[in-house]
């Protein structure tokens, strides 16, 4: 299951969502997700075959994700909200560390 069925809020469009993944020597697994909605950035991780939410931040307005050729390239966010997505980012990329 995807964590944006867990997550996503009535009235609320996804826009991207990005697996976060650990690589191993012999392939890679799914043990997280960035989710970017029209309103909200929301960090999440699975537990126990769960998905649990890390954290989120309010957007000022939608963000924009670039694809080429098929492929995701960059998610780009409303520069006033960029400090919070960054730090979201940050706590969650040194728990996720710990956690690895």
């Amino acid at each position: 299951m995807s964590s944006a069925e867990c997550v996503l809020e009535e009235e609320e469009t996804l826009v991207v969502e990005m697996e976060v993944e650990h690589r191993r020597q012999y392939g890679s697994v799914q043990i997280g997700s960035v989710l970017f909605t029209d309103r909200r950035a929301v960090f999440s991780y699975q537990s126990n075959g769960a998905w649990t939410q890390f954290g989120e931040a309010d957007l000022s307005a939608e963000p924009f994700a670039q694809y080429v050729d098929g492929e995701l390239r960059a998610v780009f966010i409303p520069a006033t909200d960029s400090d919070a997505v960054l730090q979201l980012r940050s706590d969650y990329i040194a728990d996720s560390t710990e956690v690895g």
